[in-house]
């Protein structure tokens, strides 16, 4: 090992043991994929293994850090004490003093004036009543002595206060909840979530999918659910069909598993190959020739070439394929007439047609393979007996028929009698 490779191994196994995070050991973002977070540290374990020439307290960190970061489990709360460390802690409230009312000064004592005698009224106007006017207001009430508050008025239903939510209490830990199996059900299990009845709890439709309760177990306060809609079973308390659970706004099309029927996306994707030509909702479809052979029936703009499958069927043929450009060759399956693959991506069929002859040098003629390079036969053409012919249907250019007669017996490790006629 060179100095710049030694120094450069000293400054990573400083980093490593400096590092305040997993993330940071490993030197990868805290979203990164299981897959670039074993890819990260296959490398650094290479180059700080203690015998490569490495750290061994860099790599016994470096592996806690690998062994928590790809527990899924572990590493859910392990973000959860991140999170919880970060956010920070909500200042003590001082106690506020009210200052003191100053002292009110006594007020000088002026004389009350001397009240004059009253007239006495008549006799008769102090039997009747006075009565009151006609525009007189009603007598106002008369305001609660001191020392005494008014009573409130009731209030209706409506306006009753509503009950206060319970206050935040701790991190969300409803997604590693939703994966044990005590309790028995979902809810029970949620309700020792340390979070409060707040919108701080994480969203874990994904894990209860189609549980004994559904996602309806999920404590999210509003939205912000995952959709479940395209996912399957995966509890031994399954409850119907996903797409009837699920509570997220937008919902990916789930056509492929619950059918177009039950599927709640917007937008749908091609389900033409699995459940069928006429149900597929799609706006855009992929070709499906092959899977339905039947052309005539495919929904799509640009079809692929279905002549392979197309030419064993009794009432399509080659010539129903509906693809412009790049047909395969199926001059051994549908013959060479049929054949609409282009001249250059022909397969030589001419040992074919000469073992399909009814002798070795009578019936159709290979003039009809279509290839450009043809296969040798003189190898195949012979008698029985040991003694090769040469064959007059051969078309295979540059090698003569006494030159392939060589090559057939090189090829078998024994000599026969060469015949020729």
């Amino acid at each position: 090992m060179s100095r710049g490779e030694s120094a450069a191994v000293k400054r990573l196994i400083k980093s490593i043991l400096g590092a305040s995070t997993h993330y940071e050991v490993l030197g990868v973002e805290e979203d990164a994929s299981a897959e670039d977070i074993g890819s990260e540290y296959r490398d650094l374990a290479r180059t700080v293994h203690p015998d490569k020439g490495g750290d061994a307290a860099a790599f016994k960190k470096l592996a806690n850090a690998k062994d928590v970061l790809l527990d899924q489990n572990s590493r859910m709360a392990y973000d959860l004490e991140l999170r919880e460390a970060r956010e920070p802690a909500p200042a003590p409230k001082k106690p506020t003093k009210k200052p003191a009312a100053p002292k009110k000064e006594p007020k000088a004592k002026e004389p009350k004036p001397k009240k004059e005698p009253k007239a006495k009224k008549p006799a008769a106007e102090r039997a009747a009543p006075a009565s009151p006017p006609e525009d007189a207001s009603p007598p106002e009430q008369a305001p609660p002595k001191r020392g005494r508050a008014a009573a409130p008025a009731p209030e209706s239903d409506d306006e009753a206060p509503k009950r206060a939510p319970m206050p935040y209490r701790g991190s969300c830990t409803c997604p590693i909840l939703a994966i044990e199996s005590f309790p028995p059900t979902a809810a029970a299990r949620l309700v020792r979530c340390p979070a409060g009845d707040s919108d701080r709890h994480a969203c874990s439709c994904y894990q209860l999918r189609q549980t004994f309760q559904g996602t309806v177990a999920c404590r999210v306060v509003g939205g912000g659910h995952a959709c479940v809609c395209a996912t399957k079973a995966a509890s031994r308390f399954v409850a119907g069909k996903s797409t009837a659970a699920c509570r997220a706004d937008a919902h990916d099309c789930s056509c492929l598993f619950d059918g177009h029927l039950l599927c709640k996306a917007k937008k749908h994707a091609c389900s033409c190959r699995h459940s069928g030509i006429a149900t597929c909702r799609a706006l855009k479809h992929d070709c499906a020739c092959v899977a339905t052979k039947n052309p005539a029936a495919c929904l799509a703009t640009k079809h692929d070439c279905a002549c392979d499958a197309l030419a064993g069927c009794f009432f399509a043929g080659p010539k129903s394929c509906r693809a412009t450009k790049g047909h395969a060759c199926v001059c051994a399956k549908a013959g060479p007439k049929a054949c609409r693959a282009d001249e250059v991506r022909h397969a030589c069929i001419c040992k074919n047609l000469e073992k399909t002859s009814g002798g070795l040098f009578s019936g159709p003629s290979t003039a009809s393979c279509m290839a450009r390079k043809h296969d040798c036969l003189c190898p195949l053409a012979h008698n029985g007996n040991g003694a090769f012919k040469t064959n007059d249907l051969c078309r295979a250019p540059g090698q003569t028929w006494r030159e392939s007669l060589e090559q057939a017996v090189a090829n078998a490790g024994s000599r026969r009698t060469i015949a020729y006629y």
